[in-house]
């Protein structure tokens, strides 16, 4: 008897394609949307992920401005200055036991011209060091030397994009460029770095950091301190003593007053997973409220096919037909046609997640397209879960019906 009812339930579900399709459609958009904001989540992971191994997991950065509590960011993150970060705090730092080096970073907006073309960039002044902390190869020329930094020099080392743009297939060794309209000569190229978090590595200029502070900015005081351990197991020992020497040189006495932040590659990863995560989770949940749309959407279709089906169900009533047997074949068809919708949604989801992670790796970023076998069985069991719930009224409806009146109705 079951088999019949199946075979049945699909009968009518194939004999109006069209109406199934329009009424899984709730689904399939659901399940989709689920599908792909995960998928997108498990990639920002792990570009972040891949990012934060591509720098090094032993770079540790020291911030002014005390982080607030819970791991948020520090003041300058937010748009907010301290001025109490100086190059005599680098010095100190860089004495430190498994310190393998310290690199002062003060960073600016300015307008890159030439003879021919200009453009706003943003600039890194860094100390010159950068190269060895960053694990970063230049394509052409060098690096600014420790003299050229000491000695104000306007000296620059252009990203490989920055290069192509002003130069094109001429050598830029030796050349002059203005950097707010101040002459800086040339010295190297970086080769191709890609695309680091939000920003562009190819597409900056790097100048040394005291003349960031001298000649552009007129300010003494750093952005950020970036510091190289010599190992991983170090970074403790060395954040410890990071702590000691400010709160020295700051005439700090209780730790709640610190105005500075440290920071580990570590502490960066963990903390920027937890956003991407509570942020996947939100937008997922945004987009599962689509489901019980598409649920509503199904219940008041499968109400429609109880009144245009209500002869059929007379006549099936007449001859012996229980109510269980009609609620279990109008169960049938509505959790059948979320689990076609469901199945559908998934090889949509799946097929947008590839595409998008297809265009974002074209674009440049270390991303992996990842798909949650997780998120597949979830949104596989929520479609059957959907089907059940809102196709029970409808069913129960239908096996109320008076046989007699049924059989009367036009």
């Amino acid at each position: 008897m079951r088999y019949i009812i199946f075979k049945l339930a699909l009968k009518n579900i194939f004999s109006n394609k069209k109406q199934s399709l329009l009424t899984m459609l709730g689904i399939i958009i659901g399940i989709a949307s689920v599908i792909t904001i995960i998928s997108l989540g498990k990639g920002a992971e792990s570009l972040i992920t891949n990012q934060i191994k591509q720098i090094g997991t032993n770079l540790m950065a020291v911030i002014p401005g005390k982080s607030e509590d819970g791991g948020g960011p520090p003041p300058i993150a937010r748009g907010i200055i301290i001025t109490t970060l100086k190059e005599h705090d680098a010095n100190l730092i860089s004495q430190v036991h498994d310190v393998e080096g310290v690199v002062p970073i003060v960073l600016g907006n300015a307008v890159l011209s030439s003879d021919i073309e200009n453009e706003a960039i943003s600039y890194w002044g860094v100390g010159y060091l950068y190269p060895f902390i960053q694990e970063v190869e230049l394509k052409e020329g060098r690096f600014f030397s420790e003299r050229e930094q000491q000695n104000n020099a306007k000296v620059v080392v252009l990203g490989s994009e920055i290069r192509d743009k002003f130069f094109g297939d001429k050598s830029a060794i030796g050349k002059n460029i203005k950097i707010d309209k101040q002459n800086f000569k040339v010295v190297g190229v970086f080769d191709k770095q890609g695309n680091s978090f939000i920003f562009n590595q190819d597409n900056q200029v790097y100048i040394p950091y005291v003349t960031a502070q001298k000649i552009l900015q007129g300010i003494d005081y750093l952005h950020v301190l970036r510091l190289k351990a010599s190992n991983r197991d170090s970074i403790p020992f060395i954040q410890t003593q990071i702590e000691h020497i400010l709160r020295k040189s700051h005439n700090i006495d209780d730790p709640k007053n610190d105005d500075f932040s440290i920071r580990t590659q570590e502490q960066s990863l963990n903390t920027l997973n937890t956003v991407t995560q509570g942020l996947t989770i939100f937008l997922a949940a945004i987009a599962g409220i689509s489901l019980i749309v598409g649920g509503v959407g199904i219940m008041n279709m499968m109400l429609v096919l109880v009144t245009r089906r209500t002869r059929e169900i007379g006549l099936r009533k007449a001859i012996g037909a229980k109510k269980s047997n009609i609620i279990i074949q109008f169960l049938i068809e509505t959790v059948l046609i979320t689990v076609f919708g469901g199945i559908i949604g998934i090889l949509l989801g799946v097929l947008i997640s590839f595409i998008i992670s297809f265009i974002i790796q074209y674009l440049g970023y270390n991303w992996d397209f990842l798909i949650s076998f997780i998120s597949v069985v979830l949104a596989f069991s929520i479609s059957i879960i959907v089907g059940i719930i809102f196709g029970l009224y409808p069913s129960i409806k239908a096996a109320n019906l008076n046989p007699i009146e049924a059989l009367r109705y036009e």
